[in-house]
């Protein structure tokens, strides 16, 4: 089975999930207040562009991970900082992306878990063999708070982050790529603290 299925068959169990828990969730209360965090991980596919290339293929699927954590505005919008990594071996070399961001998180109903997010910041790209840029990123996301216990939920979400890194330079300070991009889908499994 080709991993791009299981990454979207993966997002739809969770999805699924998420909303046959909504009657179970109902008698768990939605708080949310003061200090949050979260953790997890999941699988994203990850697309990239750049002019002139002289690297190998930079495109795959493989694991992503993230840590973020923030404050409370009030019962419907979270504010917080995130950090995600996208880490694949390729040819036997690792790469590795990542994203910075400030993130908005909205839960357009204060009693329920559905949330959509947004983001922006910075984004990295790095390679074992000593490939290497930055540049600014954006997110966006929608995902699930599925409530445990009175201030802990097993989050699933959905996510894309696009970065325009621009040149990918290595070791020697020797450009080896312009206007690089990359462009990550990815599902993720977690647990958030409220």
């Amino acid at each position: 089975m080709k991993t791009s299925a299981v990454v979207v068959r993966s997002s739809l169990v969770f999805f699924a999930a998420g909303l046959a828990a909504t009657d179970l969730n109902a008698q768990r209360s939605q708080n949310r207040s003061g200090f949050w965090f979260s953790l997890g991980s999941g699988f994203g596919s990850v697309a990239s562009t750049c002019s002139g290339c002289r690297v190998a293929d930079l495109t795959g699927t493989d694991q992503t991970g993230y840590i973020r954590l923030g404050g409370t505005l009030n019962r419907h919008v979270l504010l917080g900082a995130e950090f995600g990594d996208w880490v694949s071996s390729e040819a036997g070399v690792e790469q590795s992306r990542d994203a910075d961001l400030v993130s908005l998180y909205v839960y357009p109903w204060a009693d329920q878990g559905l949330f959509i997010k947004g983001g922006m910041g910075h984004t990295r790209f790095q390679s074992e063999d000593g490939l290497r840029g930055d540049g600014w990123a954006v997110a966006s996301g929608i995902g699930y708070d599925l409530r445990i216990f009175d201030n802990i939920s097993v989050t699933s979400e959905a996510n894309f982050w696009f970065g325009s890194v621009g040149r990918l330079k290595d070791r020697r300070d020797v450009t080896m790529a312009r206007d690089y991009t990359q462009s990550v889908f990815d599902v993720r499994l977690g647990l958030t603290v409220h």
